[in-house]
């Protein structure tokens, strides 16, 4: 089962700011989940995001 991660924890995982984290989340490149009023999302796609990115470094 894939861990879900707080927007804190997430923005500490990618070194970037709140404000960062939500621009991903509107733009799709990071997938949302709403539990309740709380915001989470999955490690997996944390991890899929910082290969993406990793990849268009070295391209």
């Amino acid at each position: 089962m894939d861990r879900l991660l707080s927007v804190d924890e997430a923005k500490r995982q990618l070194s970037i700011g709140t404000t960062a984290i939500y621009d991903l989340m509107k733009t799709g490149e990071l997938r949302r989940i709403k539990l309740g009023r709380k915001t989470v999302l999955a490690q997996s796609d944390i991890q899929a995001f910082i290969e993406k990115k990793l990849e268009e470094a070295t391209a």
